[in-house]
């Protein structure tokens, strides 16, 4: 009997000191795995630098300007003379004025010499111009009419050598006037109407190197312009002179 038991406890003591190296055996396995999940982590966390790559594209995408495309940008003023034509001669005999003319040049989408061999054909734009004009009335029950014209309207810019350019344009829009009649004793002013507005014109530009750097250009506009009234439509034959200044 002793000697059973004394074989029993050999028996637990030999699976006692198995079972405590099979543990430590594992205990010095885990930090290689711990080395492996550190490695894992040291990655991960190099990651967010391409993410921040990636924004920092989105941010100089963001502070790209909203209208970059747009170039040539000129602001002006002009004098204004138009002679009426048609059946309106008998009642006026002019508008004389002047204005402020925004212009602004957006590049077609088309390379040089795709066109024209020459590279004539530069650009295309948009405009927008105000006039503020009276008429020259001749003897009739109307004193005098005060007038404001408001349009926009595109053009197109034909380059010929280092200084001139011709610019053939297109404007649409609206004339408010005011009219002032004759009444008893004084002139009466009439209640303000609109009409629309279309013009037409084609600009001969001139810009030296010497002046501004070419930065400022002189413009003279033949134009013909169509105000169709109810009833009877309205017609000018006349001119616009004035000077634009490059912002852009």
């Amino acid at each position: 009997m002793k000697k059973f038991t004394s074989i029993f406890f050999s028996m637990i003591l030999i699976c006692g000191v198995a079972f405590a190296q099979e543990a430590a055996s594992e205990g010095e396995g885990a930090p290689a795995e711990t080395s492996e999940t550190s490695v894992e982590l040291s990655e991960a966390e190099a990651q967010p630098a391409e993410v921040s790559e990636s924004e920092a594209d989105e941010d100089e995408t963001e502070k790209a300007p909203l209208f970059s495309f747009i170039s040539n940008v000129k602001v002006g003023g002009f004098f204004n003379f138009e002679p009426a034509v048609g059946p309106l001669r008998e009642f006026v005999s002019s508008t004389i004025g002047g204005g402020l003319s925004v212009e602004a040049g957006i590049p077609l989408l088309v390379k040089k010499d795709a066109i024209f061999p020459f590279s004539l054909l530069q650009n295309f734009g948009v405009s927008f111009r105000a006039v503020f004009d009276g008429y020259l009335m001749k003897e009739t029950h109307v004193d005098s009419i005060f007038s404001m014209r408001y349009s926009v309207g595109a053009y197109t810019r034909i380059n010929i050598g280092d200084m001139f350019a011709v610019v053939p344009n297109l404007d649409y829009g609206l004339a408010v006037n005011l009219p002032k009649v004759r009444g008893e004793g004084a002139s009466l002013v009439k209640k303000a109407y609109a009409d629309q507005m279309l013009q037409i014109g084609c600009g001969v530009r001139f810009a030296h190197e010497k002046v501004l750097n070419r930065k400022l250009e002189f413009d003279l506009t033949p134009t013909y312009t169509l105000c169709p009234e109810s009833g009877t439509a309205v017609h000018y034959l006349g001119f616009r002179f004035g000077a634009l200044y490059s912002v852009k």
